[in-house]
């Protein structure tokens, strides 16, 4: 890199120097300095060469903002939900249209929003009414079609497996664990039916520390698993246990072999049933994209978290009818087990009607 110089002026050299190692620090290099011919900021001139701190500040790409970049794509993202808005609603039924723009700004697919206007049109018969149909008509006739998309089951393990065994997956601060002894306490405790818990998540010392704890408040036995083939060997040394609760850790993207290695371990027990975590905080765009990613454990279920964080559940309805899997449980809080309960069609639906219903009144 060349090295990088400066000019300074002042009245006397000395000023012109001092200005130069206030700006730029005492580790100022002084190049010359001679009468600033000219030059009306000072009488004299003196030229250094920058420290290398200074060098590579003055030199370098300039940094990005996160935040800035995070506020850009906000406001790229609520212009595209607004121009899909406008595009969805445009080739419907005056009746439909408020609803159109509702649904794509909770979160809901602009195609999928298409779709089930589509059905909504043809079965109210729309174009062929002499009146408008009514608000009321609308939203029953969508929350029918909605609930029809969805499927719920809150029944744990496998159909037919003489034990229960539930293994949840799903990504780093989706609320595994916390789902898990809700689950615990709710189906083993509470039932009193003989249950345990066992830990995969060798990679955070913590979150095992943590469920240890949860296990020993509720009474349940606790083992670490941390290979798959200790998992095998620990599921078959307690087949006492009606209800087996197992904890995973969150793989990400760079983690796909060992992904990979567990997910075939969990699908070699046919005993096994595998449930996708996934907080409704999330983006549906970005709630379809870990659908696929987690395909890989082939999970039977879907399970949603932190739904009195989210704004509106779009994501959650869009990952539930676009996957075809049905929702287990559906958990809005920390409480265990009180923020935890089975998820029912109706609930499904809500999360999107409840910012329609506002919208379609008014139309």
């Amino acid at each position: 890199m060349m090295p990088v110089q400066k000019t300074y002026y002042g009245n006397t050299i000395e000023s012109a120097i001092a200005q130069a190692k206030k700006e730029c620090g005492d580790e100022t290099l002084l190049v010359e300095s001679g009468p600033a011919e000219g030059v009306r900021a000072g009488a004299y001139r003196v030229v250094v060469e920058l420290p290398e701190k200074e060098q590579w500040e003055r030199t370098r790409k300039p940094a990005v903002s996160l935040a800035g970049v995070e506020a850009e794509l906000g406001r790229l993202s609520a212009l595209v939900a607004q121009l899909a808005a406008g595009v969805c609603a445009t080739g419907y039924a005056s009746e439909l249209r408020p609803a159109a723009a509702a649904l794509v700004a909770c979160d809901l697919p602009a195609g999928l929003v298409e779709e089930l206007l589509d059905r909504v049109e043809r079965k109210l018969r729309l174009h062929l009414r002499t009146e408008p149909a009514g608000p009321k008509v609308v939203r029953q006739a969508l929350a029918e079609e909605i609930e029809s998309r969805i499927h719920v089951d809150s029944l744990l393990g496998r159909p037919g497996a003489k034990r229960k065994i539930v293994a949840l997956a799903g990504p780093a601060g989706a609320g595994k664990t916390t789902s898990l002894v809700k689950l615990a306490m709710r189906a083993g405790v509470a039932a009193r039916r003989p249950a345990m818990i066992l830990s995969t998540d060798a990679h955070r010392v913590a979150a095992a520390e943590q469920l240890r704890s949860y296990a020993a408040i509720l009474g349940l036995p606790f083992a670490m698993a941390e290979t798959p083939g200790g998992l095998t060997r620990l599921i078959e040394e307690h087949q006492q246990k009606e209800l087996v609760f197992i904890d995973t850790p969150g793989f990400g993207p760079r983690d796909i072999e060992c992904a990979r290695e567990w997910a075939a371990m969990l699908g070699a027990h046919e005993d096994i049933e595998v449930q996708l975590v996934l907080p409704a905080t999330t983006r549906s765009s970005d709630l379809l994209q870990a659908v696929r990613w987690w395909e890989v454990f082939r999970p039977a279920k879907l399970l949603f978290t932190r739904l009195d964080e989210a704004g509106c559940g779009g994501g959650c309805v869009a990952a539930a009818m676009v996957s075809g899997k049905p929702v287990s449980y559906l958990c809005s809080g920390q409480r265990i087990p009180e923020d935890l309960a089975p998820a029912t069609k109706t609930e499904m639906a809500e999360m999107v009607l409840r910012e329609t219903r506002a919208a379609v009144a008014a139309a």
